[in-house]
C-alpha cells in the first residue's frame, strides 16, 4: 500500500518514511486531518507599545489617580481639613501610581517613570505658579523636583514586580526544510517584517477625520438641536442659554470622535491625527475668515469654561488656545483609535485553513 507525503506530496510504497524529508508517511484516509492540523500557525505576536506610548499612558493615569485621590481626600477629610501637606501626598502617590503602571513590563522602567513625573509635574508646578501670583513663591518649584524622583522610582519598582520579556536566542532552522513550509516561512516573514515596517498614511482617513472635526466646531449647534428634537426631548439640553456649554461638551466628544476614524486600522495613529488636527485648525481659521469672524458655541464654551476673554480667531492668543484644544484632543482619539482597532493581519493569515503548497 502507497502512503503519502503532506510534504513533498508524493506518495512511497514499502517505507514508513519519506525518502526526501524524512516525515512520517500517512495513508490516504488521514491527508485532511494532516492537512487540518499542518495548517493550524500561531497567531501573530502583538505589536508591542511604543515608549511615548507608555509616557502618554502614565500621564492620564497619573492625573485620573490624582483626581480620585482628590475627590476621596474631599470625601473623607472634608474641604477644611484638606490642607496643602495632604495634596502634596495626594499628589506624589497618584504620580507613583502612574509611573508603576508605566514601568511594568520594561526592562528599565526608571527612564519612562521619570519622564512620566517631568510631564505630570510639569503641568502642576504651572497651575501652582499661576494660583500663588507667580515666581515670587518658592514651594511650587521646591515641590517640582520631587515629582521625578518619585516617579522614576515608581517606574522602577514596576519594572520589577512585573518584568519585562525574556528574549530568546534565534534557533538556526535545519538545512533539510521542505519547499512548501519554506514558502510558508517566507510569508509569515514578509508578513510581519511589513506589520512592524513604515505605515503608508491614507489620506482618505485623515479627510474623514478632519471633515467630523470640522463640523463638531461649526455646526455644534445643529446637531445639538437635532439631538432635541430627534430624541422626542429626551436629550433636552436647556435651551438656548445653555448652547455655548453643551455645544463645548459636544464638539470635544466628536473631535476625539473625528481622531479615532483618523487613526483606526492605520498602524499610525498619532501621525494620522496630528495631520487631521492640523486639517481641522486651517479649516477652521479659513472658514472665520470668509464668514466675517463668527463666534461659534464650542469655542465660546471653551472660552467661558478657562475664563479667558475671546475676540476673534484671528486674534493670536485666540487663535492659539482654540488650535491647541483642537490639536490634543484630535490627536489623542487618533492615538486611541489606532490602539483599540489596529490593522489587521493580511488576509491569507486570517483564512482558517492555508491551502497545502505543491
Amino acid at each position: 500500500m502507497q502512503l503519502f507525503c503532506s510534504d513533498c506530496q508524493l506518495a512511497y510504497a514499502g517505507t514508513q518514511n519519506c525518502p526526501k524529508c524524512g516525515l512520517r508517511l500517512i495513508a490516504p484516509q488521514e491527508t485532511i486531518f494532516e492537512a487540518d492540523y499542518s495548517a493550524q500557525t500561531d497567531e501573530p505576536e502583538a505589536v508591542p507599545g511604543t515608549f511615548s506610548g507608555r509616557v502618554f499612558v502614565g500621564s492620564i493615569c497619573s492625573l485620573g489617580f490624582l483626581l480620585a485621590f482628590r475627590e476621596l481626600g474631599l470625601a473623607i477629610l472634608g474641604p477644611r481639613d484638606l490642607d496643602a501637606t495632604t495634596v502634596c501626598l495626594l499628589r506624589f502617590l497618584a504620580v507613583f501610581g502612574g509611573s508603576l503602571l508605566t514601568g511594568a513590563g520594561r526592562a528599565n522602567g526608571s527612564q519612562p517613570g521619570l519622564l512620566v513625573g517631568v510631564g505630570v509635574g510639569g503641568l502642576l508646578t504651572v497651575n501652582d505658579i499661576l494660583l500663588s501670583g507667580g515666581l515670587a513663591m518658592w514651594w511650587p518649584i521646591g515641590i517640582a523636583a520631587g515629582y521625578p524622583l518619585v516617579a522614576g522610582a515608581g517606574g522602577w519598582i514596576g519594572s520589577r514586580i512585573w518584568p519585562g520579556p525574556i528574549e530568546l536566542p534565534n534557533v538556526a532552522a535545519p538545512a533539510a526544510v521542505s519547499a512548501s513550509r519554506a514558502s510558508f516561512y517566507s510569508r509569515v516573514g514578509d508578513g510581519m517584517s511589513t506589520r512592524q515596517g513604515h505605515r503608508p498614511t491614507v489620506w482618505l482617513r485623515i479627510f474623514a477625520g478632519s471633515l467630523i472635526a470640522f463640523a463638531a466646531i461649526v455646526a455644534s449647534d445643529q446637531i445639538r438641536l437635532f439631538l432635541a428634537k430627534a430624541s422626542i426631548g429626551i436629550f433636552n439640553t436647556g435651551g438656548s442659554s445653555r448652547a455655548a456649554a453643551v455645544g463645548a461638551q459636544l464638539a470635544a466628544i466628536l473631535l476625539v470622535v473625528g481622531g479615532m476614524i483618523a487613526g483606526a486600522n492605520t498602524g499610525a495613529g498619532f501621525r494620522h491625527g496630528l495631520f487631521a488636527a492640523l486639517l481641522t485648525c486651517v479649516n477652521l481659521f479659513i472658514s472665520a475668515i470668509v464668514r466675517g469672524h463668527p463666534i461659534d458655541p464650542p469655542i465660546a464654551g471653551l472660552f467661558a469654561y478657562i475664563d479667558q476673554p475671546f475676540e476673534s480667531l484671528l486674534d493670536p492668543a485666540s487663535a492659539a488656545i482654540t488650535a491647541t484644544v483642537v490639536l490634543v484632543l484630535v490627536t489623542a482619539g487618533a492615538w486611541l483609535g489606532g490602539q483599540l482597532f489596529p490593522p489587521l493581519a493580511p488576509a491569507w493569515m486570517r483564512q482558517r485553513r492555508l491551502p497545502l503548497q505543491s
